[in-house]
Formats: C-alpha cells, sequence, structure tokens
C-alpha cells in the first residue's frame, strides 16, 4: 500500500473512533437526562430549608450547577474539551455561585415594601446627610446628628448607625405626610416593620424606640418600642400599647426582627412577633389588643424616626443596621426567607 493509501485509511480509523466517542457522549447524556435506567427524572434544584441553625436557602441556579457539572464530567471522559456550546451553557447555569462553590442567598422579596434602609452609608464618623431609602420613589430620612451616634462595622462587616448610650438625641427622620408611607398605610389592616439591631441598653423613663411613626412627645401611630431590656412592645393609633413580648435584648445580640401587624386574621394572630424567625407569646396590652379590621390611623403630622423620636431622649445603646416596612402582613415562609438573608448581610447587596 502507497503512503497515500495509508494516510487515507489513518483518517477513516480517526473520523470511525470520533464518530464512536461521541456516540458514547451521547448516551450517558440521555442517560443522565433521564434520570437513571429506571426512567425517573432528574432533579435540578430547588431552593431548600432546615438546619439546627435555622433555614438555609439556595438558589435553584447553584443546585442545577453541581448536577449538570457531575453529568458533564462522566459524559466527556476520554475526551479532553468541552464544545464552545457546552461552555456557554455551563457558564450560564453558574451565574450568581460564588467562586467556592458555596450557596447563593435568595435576594429579599419586594413584594409591598414601602421603605428600606440598609443604613450603610459610612464606615464610621457622622458624615451622611440621609439614611437612603433603597426604594423608589425614595423617602431619605435627615440627618440630626448628636454627640454619641455614629457609624460604624461589627466583626462580621456589617455597617450600622449606633448610639452610645440610651436616652440621647438623634437620628434619621422625615414626615410622611404626602408621601408613599402614608398612602399605603393610613386606613391598612396590615402591615409589617422588619429590623436588624442590637440593642443592649434602653431608656428607663418611656423606653425607646427602634422604628416609630409618630408625632411629639407621646403620639405613636405605628412603631417597635423597649421599655426595658426585657421585653419589646408595639404601639399604634395614638400610642396604645396595643402587645408586648419579653424579650432579653442584651442576651439576644444582633438579630432580625418582624413585627406582624394583621387585623384581619384569627384573633391571637392579629399581632406577631418574630425574633431570628422564631414566633414569641404575645402578651396583649390592656384593651388595645386589635379588634377585628381595625386599621392604622397617623396624624396629619406624622414623622418616620428610626431610633428615636423627633424631640430626642429615646435612644437606645446599641446599633440600628437596617429597617424596612411593608405594606403586607408577612407569612412564616417570607420571615424564614428574610431572616436568612439578612443574617449573612444587612448592607446593600
Amino acid at each position: 500500500m502507497g503512503r497515500r493509501g495509508i494516510l487515507n485509511t489513518m483518517r477513516v480509523v480517526t473520523a470511525a473512533r470520533r464518530c464512536a466517542t461521541w456516540a458514547l457522549v451521547l448516551v450517558a447524556c440521555t442517560f443522565d437526562t433521564a434520570g437513571g435506567a429506571d426512567g425517573a427524572a432528574a432533579s435540578l434544584g430547588a431552593a431548600t430549608t432546615g438546619s439546627d441553625d435555622g433555614p438555609t436557602l439556595t438558589t435553584a441556579a447553584t443546585t442545577t450547577t453541581g448536577t449538570i457539572s457531575e453529568a458533564t464530567e462522566d459524559s466527556t471522559a476520554g475526551d479532553a474539551s468541552m464544545d464552545a456550546t457546552s461552555a456557554a451553557e455551563s457558564s450560564e447555569d453558574t451565574e450568581g455561585a460564588t467562586e467556592d462553590g458555596g450557596e447563593v442567598p435568595l435576594p429579599l422579596d419586594d413584594a409591598a415594601v414601602l421603605v428600606r434602609y440598609y443604613l450603610d452609608e459610612a464606615h464610621q464618623g457622622s458624615g451622611p446627610t440621609h439614611a437612603l431609602d433603597s426604594i423608589v420613589p425614595r423617602l431619605d430620612l435627615a440627618y440630626g446628628w448628636e454627640d454619641g451616634m455614629s457609624y460604624g462595622v461589627d466583626g462580621n462587616g456589617n455597617r450600622g448607625l449606633s448610639w452610645a448610650d440610651a436616652e440621647q438625641d438623634g437620628g434619621p427622620a422625615a414626615m410622611v405626610r404626602d408621601t408613599k408611607v402614608r398612602e399605603a398605610l393610613e386606613g391598612a389592616t396590615a402591615a409589617t416593620i422588619e429590623l436588624v439591631t442590637d440593642a443592649r441598653a434602653v431608656a428607663s423613663a418611656g423606653g425607646s424606640r427602634f422604628l416609630a411613626i409618630g408625632h411629639g412627645n407621646s403620639d405613636v401611630r405605628f412603631g417597635l418600642l423597649a421599655e426595658s431590656s426585657h421585653q419589646v412592645g408595639f404601639r399604634w393609633r395614638n400610642n396604645k400599647d396595643a402587645a408586648f413580648w419579653d424579650v432579653e435584648l442584651p442576651a439576644v445580640g444582633r438579630a432580625v426582627f418582624h413585627v406582624v401587624l394583621e387585623t384581619t386574621a384569627a384573633e391571637d394572630d392579629r399581632l406577631r412577633l418574630y425574633v431570628n424567625g422564631v414566633k414569641l407569646p404575645v402578651i396583649k396590652g390592656g384593651g388595645d389588643w386589635p379588634s377585628d379590621g381595625q386599621s392604622i390611623d397617623f396624624h396629619n403630622d406624622s414623622v418616620l424616626m428610626l431610633g428615636n423620636r423627633p424631640p430626642g431622649d429615646r435612644s437606645f445603646e446599641g446599633v440600628l443596621y437596617y429597617a424596612a416596612v411593608y405594606a403586607t402582613a408577612f407569612d412564616d415562609n417570607r420571615i424564614a426567607h428574610h431572616v436568612a438573608v439578612l443574617d449573612k448581610s444587612d448592607d446593600a447587596p
């Protein structure tokens, strides 16, 4: 056989080997897609929850990436490279995953969110002029800086606004008249307050405010307060204490709080408090527990303020990391979702 004949024979053999290799790839991919010999559908992954440390949420894309990577590795055995199409598909599937393959928390659910303050405008000091609302149209809160107030960063990199002592003045505030907050909440029967805070001590006379909408010294129409370091309360409708919950604030440390108002719910569920996703037993206020269908009512000059009241002297000692208000009542699943996200980071993504 001449040299040309030998070369032609080698080309035929090489082509046959390539066809056989691709045939094996197609069989392997078909087997993986079918989910195995019994024909059960292969799982593409989903959000997962559950651990001793609370719920862990992962995106479907992250779980899918693991499944696809394993199938690709098996089906391309004997082939040294991945074609361009497969590489592009793999890149799209891994978008959003961490470099080390770790779980990626789902984003916060924005449904019915009114205002959201990440309180991450600075790493230190008192330079910012406003606490910025991340929700459009924005209701930014103007700062009244006082001694003892400053931004800071904790050991895990979470930024927040701190007060060095209880009963101090100052804090970010804005009037809610003619704003989205009053438009959505005036007359509403459902709302949720969401906070991340670390309170070490509260004002001894009159208590401290974490987030409140009200007017003057003694007019809270909607807010979460603490009258002692052992108990937090929800106040509404012209300073009425609707409910209390026993919480050892110094022992809790940095925590995610949810107060859920839902006056159309069953009587005992009309006000609920969750700390790090755990629902706490409620102590009903003296005659001010929400009646069926009762609604939020604002004063015409009500002000939304974080960590204090407009005249001052109602700060707590500690850090407010994050605050948001929603015009809806959270259910347990949404609370668990948000706790998983905020526990990792309370600053803007």
